[in-house]
């Protein structure tokens, strides 16, 4: 059985069809960014795992965040525009507050804690910390959360990346990240504990204000 990890430091179906600018919106249908065009697909995630928009819980992006901010705090993968179109850009702390449109916000420690609890994983105490095990099978394409995590890697600046193809690095708002690796391991790490936290670039996941 493939099985994850989850540390923390500090720290039915729905229709996909996009609608038009209409201002009516509804989570399963496909979103438009005003701000650039750019269409990202939705899913409801309820409390107890299933996509029931009639119950409790978060409408989260299926899709990496793929909005140029113009400066120097966000990059394609390698610097190659390709790399963005597949897996979205990779963003730096400095940019993480307004990245997402308005009305939705970058998937905070918590909410990837509370995802990762609703899919099953399990909490151990650590002299560490909590770590949250199970299997990550939900995350990857093809799971259960239909949240379809690509192992885009992350980077350290404009063209220091790695890990492509072997895992990915979420921001879990602007004081943790989230990665997952091809194994079907999962960690979340205060960026309180790693050097040179500034640098660092990762993918994010726009989670709905409402």
């Amino acid at each position: 059985m493939i099985t994850a990890s989850l540390f923390i430091f500090a720290f039915p179906g729905c229709n996909l069809d996009e609608i038009p600018d209409t201002g009516a919106w509804e989570c399963g249908q496909v979103f438009k960014d005003p701000r650039d065009g750019k269409t990202y697909k939705t899913i409801w995630i309820a409390n107890d795992g299933s996509h029931d928009p009639n119950k409790p819980g978060k409408c989260w992006m299926v899709e990496s965040l793929d909005f140029n901010t113009a400066n120097f705090f966000s990059s394609c993968y390698g610097m190659a525009d390709a790399n963005c179109d597949l897996y979205g850009r990779v963003y730096s702390k400095q940019t993480l507050a307004n990245v997402c449109t308005n009305g939705w916000h970058v998937a905070t420690a918590d909410e990837w804690k509370e995802l990762f609890q609703t899919y099953g994983l399990t909490e151990q105490l650590t002299g560490n910390g909590p770590i949250y095990s199970g299997s990550a099978t939900p995350f990857l394409p093809g799971g259960n959360t239909k949240l379809d995590f690509l192992m885009g890697g992350s980077c350290l600046a404009d063209d220091d990346c790695s890990g492509l193809g072997d895992y990915v690095g979420f921001w879990g708002g602007t004081d943790a990240f989230a990665s997952f690796n091809k194994s079907g391991s999962a960690q979340v790490w205060s960026t309180a504990v790693i050097q040179g936290a500034s640098d660092l670039r990762y993918y994010v996941r726009c989670v709905n204000d409402n």
